[in-house]
C-alpha cells in the first residue's frame, strides 16, 4: 500500500485482503468509517475523503449542512488513475471506476462501469480481471475469458448492508469494540456476494449477517512479546551473525560454509530494514522499552560481541579489518 492515510477523531479504516494500492490519499474525518473489501486494484493518484475540509451552513437556519459520511467499498473493484471518492459512496463488488472520475454520494452497482464528473453509469453487465493488456501476445491470449468468479449476484442473507453496518459502528466507542465488530461481521464474512448489489436489489429484509461457523474475535489468542527489548537485541544483525559464527565454528564443514551463511543473513536483514523504511515503519528506541536494562545484558553475550566485531571489521576491510578481527575474537573469548 503506497500513499498516505490521515485518520482523525476515532475514525475506522478497514482494508480487506489482497488489495493493491499504487498511490492513494485517504482522509478520514469525524469518527466515520472507510471500509475496503478484498482484491481491489487502485491505480495512481487516487484519493478518498469522507468529509469536507471546512464547515458549510444554511444561511437561514444557521445549521451545518455538510456533515461527514462513511465510504464503503466492496470486493474486486478497479479504480482508474486519479479517481476521487467522496463522502457517502457505496461501491458494490465487481465494478470499475474510470480514470479521473469523481464519485460522490450514492450507489455504484456491481459489474458496471462508472466514469465522468460527476461519475455516471457507462455500461452494465461487465466483469474485469487483473491480467495486463499491454502486450500483443496477451491480447490474443485473453480475447475470451470463461471465468465466473467475478460475476456477482445479490444475496440478501449474506449482504453486508452499509446502512446496518453504519448503525452498529455508530454505537461503538472503543477501538477494541470496533475491531471485534469488523472481524466478526466483515472479515469473517467470506461469501463471494457479501458486497454485491444491483439497482433492482431489495435490501428491505436484510439483516446483519454473522457467520457462526467462523471463530469469533473473543476466542482468538494473541501472542505478545514479553521482553520486547531483549527480543530486539536477539534479533539484531550483530547477535544473529555471532550465533552463526559460534555454531559454524564447531566443524570443518561449518568453517567452509560460514562466509556464505553470514552473507545470506546480512542480505536478508538489510532487505527487511529497507522494506520497513519504504513502508514507513518506525521502531521505538530501545531505551523506551520496559526491559531495556535486561537487554543490556544480552549485549554482553558472546554472540552479540562477535557479531558486532565482524560488522566493524567488514566496514574497515580495506584497512585490514579482518586481520584486526582475529585478534578481537581472541580478546572476546578470553574475556
Amino acid at each position: 500500500m503506497r500513499g498516505k492515510t490521515d485518520i482523525r477523531t476515532n475514525g475506522l479504516l478497514f482494508v480487506g485482503q489482497n488489495s493493491t494500492f499504487n498511490s492513494i490519499m485517504i482522509l478520514l474525518h469525524e469518527g466515520k468509517n472507510i471500509i475496503f473489501g478484498n482484491d481491489c486494484m487502485f491505480s495512481w493518484n487516487i484519493w478518498l475523503r469522507n468529509g469536507d475540509a471546512h464547515m458549510i451552513y444554511d444561511s437561514k437556519t444557521h445549521q451545518r449542512t455538510n456533515f461527514s459520511k462513511s465510504i464503503y467499498i466492496g470486493d474486486h473493484i478497479w479504480y482508474g488513475q486519479e479517481v476521487a471518492i467522496l463522502k457517502g459512496v457505496f461501491v458494490a463488488s465487481g465494478s470499475v471506476l474510470g480514470a479521473k472520475s469523481v464519485n460522490s454520494g450514492g450507489m455504484k452497482f456491481s459489474n458496471a462501469i462508472y466514469a465522468g464528473n460527476p461519475a455516471k453509469l457507462i455500461k452494465e453487465g461487465i466483469f474485469w480481471s487483473r491480467e495486463s493488456s499491454c502486450d500483443c501476445e496477451q491480447t490474443k491470449q485473453y480475447e475470451f475469458n470463461e471465468r465466473k468468479d467475478f460475476i456477482y449476484e445479490f444475496e440478501k442473507e449474506v449482504f453486508l448492508n452499509p446502512i446496518l453496518l453504519e448503525q452498529e459502528l455508530d454505537k461503538l466507542e472503543s477501538a477494541l469494540q470496533k475491531l471485534e465488530f469488523v472481524f466478526d461481521y466483515i472479515h469473517n464474512n467470506t461469501h463471494k456476494n457479501r458486497f454485491a448489489l444491483f439497482e433492482n436489489s431489495d435490501t428491505s429484509e436484510c439483516m446483519l449477517y454473522k457467520d457462526e461457523s467462523k471463530p469469533a474475535f473473543k476466542t482468538l489468542k494473541f501472542k505478545t512479546i514479553k521482553n520486547p527489548a531483549v527480543f530486539r537485541v536477539k534479533n539484531s544483525l550483530s547477535y544473529r551473525l555471532g550465533q552463526i559464527m559460534i555454531s559454524h565454528s564447531k566443524s570443518f564443514k561449518g568453517y567452509l560454509t560460514m562466509p556464505f551463511t553470514l552473507f545470506k543473513c546480512s542480505k536478508e536483514f538489510k532487505q527487511n530494514r529497507t522494506k520497513q523504511k519504504l513502508e514507513g515503519i518506525k521502531i521505538p528506541p530501545l531505551e523506551n522499552l520496559i526491559d531495556y536494562k535486561q537487554s543490556l545484558a544480552c549485549k554482553n553475550h558472546l554472540s552479540y560481541k562477535l557479531g558486532s566485531a565482524l560488522i566493524k571489521a567488514h566496514k574497515a576491510w580495506y584497512k585490514g579489518g579482518y586481520i584486526w578481527l582475529c585478534f578481537e575474537i581472541f580478546k572476546i573469548k578470553r574475556a
